[in-house]
């Protein structure tokens, strides 16, 4: 099978009546929707519930999936009132193990570390994952009601979960963690429904929590317009010293969720915003998934051949290049990723809609680099997807310059470099500036550099440059690896 749906859902404690104790009530518009989603996913009755939370355990340097066969959850350390006559609600949630190995195998294979953490019983007084509780109390919560069953304070999820952290590391590499969980999803077999849970702006009034930030609001409505339109690509361009400014907790949950849904035709829908309390709380939903994946004999059933139906943005050119030129004026000028019909992708080469390499894509204009962002390792069912995404991510997410604005449209030129496969070396001399790209790393830390670029005139200029791309110092000691290129203009 395969996802079923995702949810934006904020988690303050408060909208849990036993610590809200009646502040909820000034939030309606949240516990509206929080009573929405919960009765929409138990009706759904998926396998298994993915989950993102910025307040599981994390890591800098690795995603995290908590392990164990099952999990107790409570908010008793909110400081709501707790006795023996009315405990606090207690959340019992099974992990599906299996999906959880999957998505650890799905991302090993694009050099994304992920860990399975080892499985414990909850401690008395340890501070709960609140950012997954409160969403999945609310599934549980319509559960029960759906069966018939009374309500009780021990609530047992009847939907397995996979609980996710985020991390340290970029935007885009929490986006390409999203994209190996949805190849893990879609090769699970199961029914899947994806949580991001996150808050924004924690900087909204000067009562709030963090006082008033000035490009809180802004930023929070830059997020809940992103949502409403589906446009995630969007969340990959803020500049960190905003998000620290604004205080912000669920960007990355949202960025993983854009990779999860990359590819997919859905129909999003912002649910509801409030900032009652300084911090703002959007729900949005993210229903009709569906993943086109026609096969080449599909394809070719349509019997449409190149020269029986034009393709106007095809026309004469390079058609790895004429593709990132079409990405990239579709994106900017309506913010919808392009999706290729069957006759646009019968049109293509062959090998751009049946095979799979990383790609790089590179702007310029006025001869004068304008945004460069490739993968090593591919991530899309093909090389067009490939060049799709990083074509657009090329022109909104290099943080090295603006997003591309629409009259700039038509001074852009156009670049794509189609990886081979890497190959270890054992030494610098075994490089050619000219016919080869160069890999260094050390550990977890790649750097990148292509080949037949001006002002790198020798190996070690280019090992040089590749270092200092991954932060490693240039006596640490590193692996080697090399690749060529077929160039595109």
């Amino acid at each position: 099978m395969s996802l079923l749906s995702a949810y934006v859902m904020p988690h303050p404690p408060l909208a849990i009546p036993d610590i809200g104790r009646g502040s909820e009530a000034k939030i309606p518009q949240t516990m509206e929707s929080y009573l929405r989603i919960g009765e929409e996913i138990a009706l759904l009755a998926p396998d298994t519930i993915v989950i993102v939370s910025p307040h599981a355990i994390t890591n800098v340097q690795t995603f995290l999936i908590a392990g164990g066969e099952t999990e107790e959850m409570s908010l008793e350390t909110f400081g709501a009132p707790h006795s023996a006559i009315e405990p606090l609600p207690i959340l019992t949630i099974d992990h599906d193990q299996e999906l959880a190995r999957q998505i650890k195998d799905k991302t090993a294979a694009i050099h994304v570390p992920v860990v399975i953490s080892e499985g414990k019983r909850r401690v008395a007084g340890e501070r709960v994952d609140h950012g997954s509780f409160v969403p999945l109390y609310f599934v549980a919560q319509a559960e029960m009601e759906l069966a018939g069953r009374t309500f009780t304070r021990e609530l047992h999820l009847n939907t397995k979960v996979v609980r996710l952290s985020f991390s340290g590391l970029s935007k885009q590499t929490h986006f390409e963690y999203g994209m190996a969980i949805s190849d893990a999803i879609q090769a699970s077999g199961k029914r899947i429904v994806f949580i991001a849970s996150g808050d924004l702006s924690h900087r909204l009034k000067k009562n709030g929590p963090y006082g008033l930030a000035p490009r809180s609001s802004a930023f929070d409505k830059d997020v809940i317009s992103s949502l409403a339109a589906g446009d995630f690509l969007r969340l990959l361009t803020f500049e960190d010293d905003l998000l620290e400014e604004v205080a912000e907790c669920g960007l990355r949950s949202l960025n993983i969720l854009g990779g999860v849904l990359e590819g997919a035709d859905f129909e999003p829908e912002l649910l509801s915003y409030e900032n009652t309390f300084g911090v703002g709380y959007a729900q949005a939903a993210f229903r009709n998934v569906i993943r086109p994946s026609p096969s080449r004999g599909e394809r070719n059933k349509a019997a449409i051949s190149k020269s029986a139906k034009q393709i106007p943005w095809l026309s004469d050119q390079d058609p790895y290049a004429a593709l990132a030129h079409f990405a990239v004026e579709t994106y900017i000028s309506s913010g919808r990723k392009p999706v290729l019909s069957a006759e646009e992708l019968s049109a293509l080469p062959q090998e751009m809609t049946s095979e799979k390499a990383g790609t790089f894509v590179s702007l310029h204009r006025q001869g004068k680099l304008r945004g460069c962002i490739g993968t090593i390792q591919p991530r899309a069912e093909n090389i067009a997807e490939e060049i799709i995404l990083n074509a657009i991510a090329a022109s909104t997410a290099d943080l090295r310059f603006e997003p591309v604005k629409e009259d700039e449209l038509d001074s852009l030129e156009y670049g794509v470099d189609v990886l081979t496969q890497p190959e270890s070396i054992d030494s610098i001399d075994e490089l050619d500036v000219k016919r080869y790209g160069v890999i260094v790393s050390r550990g977890r830390r790649r750097g990148l550099l292509l080949p037949d670029l001006d002002g790198v005139d020798t190996a070690q200029d280019q090992v040089a440059i590749a270092r200092q791309k991954a932060g490693i110092g240039p006596d640490e000691p590193v692996t080697l690896e090399r690749f060529k290129v077929i160039r595109h203009k």
